[in-house]
């Protein structure tokens, strides 16, 4: 485990996992990343928001933790196109 943590999302259930992770004595770094086309801002929750693109090489993976917090958005949509 590294102590530095990259979290892939910059929407509410990002947010509310930095909630946690930013209390996590273990880590003392914390980054987001999301896809370059949705790259709004430069920072998120306080901390760096990275083109994911270019996250390999500012948060390598050998150094750097990863956390994928992509919420549920259209889970249900196979079940309403049913009904």
């Amino acid at each position: 485990m590294n102590d530095r943590l990259l979290i892939f999302g910059a929407g509410d259930y990002a947010e509310l996992v930095h909630h946690y992770f930013a209390r996590d004595p273990r880590y003392r770094e914390i980054a987001f990343a999301v896809d370059g086309e949705r790259l709004a801002a430069d920072r998120f929750c306080g901390a760096p928001l990275l083109a994911f693109e270019e996250a390999r090489h500012r948060c390598p993976p050998e150094a750097w933790d990863m956390f994928v917090a992509i919420g549920y958005t259209g889970v249900n949509e196979g079940r309403r196109s049913k009904v």
